[in-house]
């Protein structure tokens, strides 16, 4: 979180992190490049206008992983439940979406695909 810190500041860090934590972004450039233009509007939705704007000035170009901060998902009072990510992973689901959708950090997601893969073996 100190590379966020350092450059968005404490509190906007802290505002990233219940925003989007969890999750590895890659930050968009400012180009008129039709792809970047559709990754800052994407940005901007997940994170709001004026955060996107301020993580563009700062991290323009870098994949940046986003902590849950002190929101973290605590496994022992809110378990996220391995079949809804089984389920997701086989609709086609990715990793980001699910994390997002159940309240837990893409890693979270690949440990538990990889309890399900075992499973399976």
């Amino acid at each position: 979180m100190t590379v966020l810190t350092d450059a968005l500041g404490h509190r906007t860090a802290r505002r990233l992190s219940t925003l989007a934590g969890g999750r590895s972004l890659l930050i968009p450039r400012m180009d008129s490049d039709p792809s970047s233009i559709k990754a800052r509007k994407r940005l901007a939705a997940l994170v709001g206008a004026d955060l996107a704007a301020d993580l563009i000035t700062a991290l323009a170009g870098l994949r940046v992983y986003i902590p849950r901060g002190p929101s973290a998902h605590n496994s022992r009072a809110n378990p996220i439940d391995i079949r809804k990510v089984d389920r997701l992973t086989k609709r086609g689901k990715s990793a980001a979406f699910i994390a997002g959708k159940l309240g837990c950090s893409e890693r979270t997601v690949y440990k538990k695909r990889a309890i399900i893969a075992q499973r399976r073996k």
